[in-house]
Parts: C-alpha cells; structure tokens; sequence
C-alpha cells in the first residue's frame, strides 16, 4: 500500500506512479486518439458527412453510464474496506487474547509459544489470501517444530488448532476456570470468523455477466462517440475522446485493482505493516524473556547443523555466501566504482525483503557472473548510504556500471530478470 500525504494536491497531480492508471492506459487511450483522428479524415474529407450530429444521445447514455460505474466503484471500495475492517478485527482480537492470556500464572516457555503461534497464524493468514502456503517461513520451537506445518493445504486452521491445543492444557492443568475458557473461546471465534470474511472476499469476485456487460458498454460508447463528434469538433475530437475514454477506463480499472484488496500492488491493504504490529504488540504484551526465545534459536540452530553434517557429503563453492554485508559508505563506493555491480538493500524485519532474497543469491551463485560484484545493505544499519543514494525503502536492487547506476528495481524480481540485465551490462 503506497503511503501518501492526500492534502498534497501539486505532488499528487503530477506523480506518475506505477499503479497510476494513466501509465497503465497510456497505449490504450492513444490508440483511441489515432481512431478517432482516422474517423474524422473519413467523415469529414473522403465522405463529406452531411447528417446531424448525435453529441446529445452520447450526453444522455454517458450520464447512465457514469450512474453504472459509481455502483461499480462504491461496490469495489466496499469489499476493500471490509476487508480493511477484518484486518483491524484481527489487530484488536490478538491484542485482547494477548492481554488476557498475559495476565495468567504460566511460564515464559508457555508465552512464547502461545505467541509463536498468533503471529504464525497473522502471517498464515496474510499469505494465505494471496494464494501461498509459507510452513518454512513459520517460526518453529520445540512444541510446534517444522514437520507441524508441513503437507498442510489449510495452514491458518492447522495454526488454530495449535491454538486451542494449548488453552486446552491451561484448561486442564487448572490455569484457567470454565468461564475464562468460554470467552477465551469467543476471542479465538473471531480470529476464524475474519479469515471467512477475507475469504469471501477473495473467492467471491464481481459478477461475470455485470463485469463483462460493463466493459462491452465502455467499449461502445467511446468507439461510437467520433462518429458524432467529428462535424462538430473536428480533429479536436481526438484529445476529447481519449480523455473521455481515460476517465470511465480508469474508474474500472481502479475497480478491478480494489476489489481484490489481499495482495502486494499499491493500492492492497498494508497486510505486511499490520503483521509487523502485531507481532511487536505480542511480543510486548507478553514480555517474553529474550533467553527462551534464543534458546529456541539455538535449539532448532543445533538440529539443522546435525542434519547438514550427516547429509551433506561435500561442500560446492555454489554454496558459500556471495553477498557481500556492506557496512560503510566508503565500502559502497569502492563496490560500485568499476565494473558491474549489484546492491541489494533490504531489513531483516522486512517479509518482501525475505521473498525477494532467494533470486539475488541465486543470480549471485550463476557462474555466467563471476565478474559481478555482489552487495547487500542493511537499511536500518546504514543510513549514510541510504541518504546519499536516495533509497526511501526496501527491497530495492540497484547495478551500477563504473559507478554510474544502469537500473534500479523495486520487489518480484526473478533470477531470470536479473541475469538478464547483469549479462547485457557485462
């Protein structure tokens, strides 16, 4: 979700953002302009047209037209805005079953995995409507290890039975009365009933026949307005139905953006930022002593390092670690001052940092690139080098050649991309 100042008016008029509708209808609205032009030469130098014009018939269908698409657009918004209140439903509900379960005599390991599993289930949640299944980017402890959440097509109610498996054993060990189990159950009720909201969002889409009925009458109505524009305006009548064409256009595509408001365009709910919170409210509210938590760390640590030494019979040089953490702006420059560089900037908190990393050190390990230089930058730890090259966020890949930058790109970029581009600057 793009963050912006809407009392801004100059900034916003003039932005040119990706998600900006003109961008995106750019080809369409001159290919509108070229017709409307060639139906005007026709009508007006080949077949000297001489019948009245019908301007007053496109005045009365557009303002029916118009009535169409307010119904579209408020239809859409509502669905984003629905899905925006479950969300915060979801913020609330964590914070109140936090704040109650805090409050119980349990031990830290019995907070921590409670807490383990909220957060697993916000980010199960978060990634499930976009059509992913995340067990290995779940954070595992000893009571709910990786196996858990494998081979698992509906990973949130596997997470919430994980829930209600732990009130249950404070039930049953005489933590928590009958009567805090039935609300602790509402609490957990509502996290279930949310995910059905989003659900029935995402899965629940315009109807066709409305959707398609919509676009064949745009479609119509602006390809039929030259006809009767062009005894009375002439060749002007191409910059007027372009823009006609621009405005009812782009109500339908802000439609078709909104009304899926679950993944990670500009306009998507902020579903990132909301997990970050409420993992640190839990955290917070839980007051988990550091020590438990990295005693899982280096417990799970322990595991893999006992897997990899009994599987893995050789080391390949693929393997070894190609980025390299640039930690001073004097080290930057010196990266980037010959030859052709790539520099990945990223934050260890950031979850789209985290899908991006593996198509950087993949493209790192391409033999093809051993010319190339390889960096990545911590965000939050240099501000100097932010500043100075003017980088408001993260991820963000950039490659240089002699210092001078060739490309700058944002999130979802494939190895292939980046290969791509590497290769043609060698």
């Amino acid at each position: 979700m793009v963050i912006y100042n809407p009392k801004d008016w100059w900034k916003l008029i003039f932005a040119f953002h990706k998600s900006d509708t003109f961008r995106m209808m750019l080809p369409g609205i001159i290919g509108v302009a070229i017709f409307t032009g060639f139906v005007v030469y026709l009508e007006n130098d080949v077949f000297h047209a001489t019948f009245k014009n019908t301007t007053a018939i496109h005045t009365l269908v557009g303002f029916v037209l118009s009535m169409l698409l307010v119904f579209r657009t408020n239809t859409a918004y509502e669905r984003w805005w629905e899905g925006r209140k479950a969300w915060g439903s979801f913020v609330n509900n964590s914070r109140n079953l936090a704040l109650k379960l805090s409050v119980l005599n349990t031990s830290d390991t019995e907070k921590a995995v409670i807490s383990d599993l909220i957060s697993n289930y916000i980010y199960a949640v978060k990634e499930h409507l976009r059509g992913r299944i995340v067990a290995n980017e779940l954070t595992h402890n000893r009571a709910y290890p990786s196996e858990y959440y494998q081979n698992i097509l509906h990973l949130p109610n596997r997470i919430m039975k994980g829930i209600y498996q732990e009130i249950n054993k404070l039930h049953i060990g005489g933590k928590i009365n009958d009567s805090q189990l039935l609300y602790f159950n509402e609490e957990l009720k509502s996290f279930t009933d949310n995910l059905g909201i989003c659900e029935r969002i995402k899965r629940t889409p315009i109807p066709y026949s409305y959707s398609l009925y919509l676009k064949k009458i745009i479609f119509i109505y602006v390809f039929s307005m030259p006809i009767g524009f062009a005894r009375e305006f002439g060749y002007w009548s191409m910059p007027i139905v372009a823009l006609i064409f621009y405005v009812f256009g782009s109500i339908e595509l802000l439609a078709e953006e909104i009304e899926d408001p679950f993944g990670s365009d500009a306009n998507d709910l902020p579903t990132d930022q909301i997990y970050e919170t409420i993992k640190a409210n839990l955290d917070e509210i839980f007051l988990i002593n550091k020590n438990i938590r990295s005693m899982y760390k280096l417990f799970i640590l322990a595991i893999s390092l006992v897997l990899v030494s009994s599987c893995k019979k050789e080391v390949n040089e693929v393997d070894k670690v190609l980025l390299t953490d640039i930690v001073s702006l004097s080290a930057y420059e010196e990266g980037i001052k010959s030859g052709v560089s790539l520099m990945f900037f990223h934050a260890t908190w950031c979850s789209i940092c985290k899908e991006q990393t593996p198509a950087v050190e993949a493209t790192a390990k391409d033999a093809a690139l051993s010319a190339v230089k390889f960096g990545q930058i911590d965000t939050d730890n240099q501000k100097a080098i932010t500043d100075k090259y003017d980088v408001p966020g993260q991820p963000i890949i950039i490659m240089y050649k002699d210092g001078v930058e060739k490309h700058r790109l944002g999130s979802g970029q494939s190895q292939q991309k980046l290969t791509e581009l590497l290769k043609a600057l060698l």
